[in-house]
């Protein structure tokens, strides 16, 4: 394979992931090459069969990355790469969205029919994942919000979310430094040492979160820092957690207290 067919090949490997077809792609590039080119020509240059020619000829048109001629033959040039690409992403992240709206809309419903399978304990992989769990339970808390973890690995997602005026729960944060100011209906515990028993709050991912006594995501600090966490809404997860809170919480002392702040 020559350096021109292995370009070609590796252009139209990126077009795909644009939302291309091979054959979309390799009729594009074509255009490229060649300004004006009928659909004859645009078969002899592209290798695409001639059957498929005009059928992707359409498509590229309705994608609005190609235009026609009214001549006789037809001509057909390609948009810049510029705004080709342009075009693309956009029409991707219009149906991302879509996507997204649709998923959530099967995921609400999922959630409001599912209550009875709670004994459930998932595992979450990866530290967005992770966040964005944490995220989402928090901000549907309605009572009481409890959370150990380093300061770290508080996001900026997070510190809006409690932050945000529309949080009815109350949160108490039992964390290695905080920064800024203090969220309403808030207390925070800034540990100076570890907990007794050991309970370090300066790794990159491990962390406690209990939300209404119900819920309760704990994410793990593995060695290969390869992110984990189990999420579960089982009374006995529940209750176990909830009785740890407490243990660890009536083992703090003023020796590993540097400050108790709340709003």
């Amino acid at each position: 394979m020559n350096d021109s067919l292995e370009r070609t090949a590796r252009i139209t490997e990126s077009l795909k992931s644009l939302g291309l077809t091979k054959y979309e792609a390799l009729v594009y590039i074509a255009l490229l090459r060649f300004e004006g080119a009928t659909a004859t020509e645009i078969h002899e240059i592209s290798g695409v069969p001639r059957a498929s020619v005009y059928p992707v000829l359409d498509k590229l048109l309705n994608k609005n990355i190609t235009a026609v001629s009214n001549t006789t033959p037809k001509r057909f040039s390609a948009a810049c790469p510029d705004e080709a690409i342009k075009t693309l992403l956009s029409s991707i992240k219009k149906d991302a969205e879509c996507a997204k709206e649709e998923l959530n809309k099967i995921y609400e419903r999922r959630e409001s029919h599912e209550k009875g399978q709670q004994e459930l304990i998932w595992t979450i992989y990866g530290n967005e994942n992770i966040t964005a769990k944490t995220i989402e339970i928090i901000s549907k808390a309605e009572n009481e919000i409890r959370l150990i973890l380093g300061y770290d690995i508080i996001s900026r997602n997070l510190r809006e979310i409690l932050s945000s005026p529309d949080r009815k729960a109350s949160a108490t944060i039992i964390t290695n430094e905080w920064k800024g100011e203090i969220p309403d209906n808030c207390t925070i515990w800034i540990i100076e040492k570890d907990i007794e028993p050991e309970m370090k709050l300066e790794g990159k991912y491990a962390g406690i979160c209990i939300v209404d006594d119900s819920k309760v995501l704990v994410s793990m600090d593995p060695p290969d820092d390869r992110a984990n966490a189990l999420f579960s809404e089982s009374n006995g997860f529940v209750r176990f957690f909830n009785t740890y809170w407490y243990y660890i919480t009536s083992h703090i002392t003023k020796q590993h207290i540097a400050e108790c702040i709340s709003s």
